[in-house]
């Protein structure tokens, strides 16, 4: 791989594993700029290393390695900003409280033959 940080050559795992470590505290800023919280900034870049990780056969020598980890972290944001607007917090199970499940539901006869069972 080529146009790591440096425009070195990267021929091994080991090289690009080097060259995320040394991005960490970048990555931590970076994320922490958009989370304003440290926990969920350290999860993000976690989260961000191990996609990078497994995308590693995915980078295109000769392109802006920087740029290529940063963006994984900016879209894993968005991403989880998406789903966060969706999710309700309770903390005291008050929600979750008033759900009902199927299962804990006594069936009725007409539910059993409308589905033929």
């Amino acid at each position: 791989m080529r146009g790591l940080h440096t425009g070195c050559s990267v021929a091994t795992g080991d090289t690009m594993r080097d060259h995320l470590l040394a991005a960490i505290p970048r990555l931590r800023a970076f994320a922490y700029s958009l989370t304003h919280n440290r926990a969920l900034a350290d999860d993000l870049v976690q989260d961000t290393l191990i996609r990078a990780w497994a995308s590693r056969d995915r980078f295109e020598p000769g392109t802006n390695f920087g740029a290529w980890e940063f963006t994984i972290l900016r879209n894993r944001f968005y991403a989880l900003h998406r789903q966060g607007w969706r999710e309700i917090e309770d903390v005291e199970g008050q929600y979750a409280s008033h759900l009902i499940s199927r299962l804990n539901r006594e069936p009725t006869s007409t539910s059993r033959t409308s589905r033929g069972l």
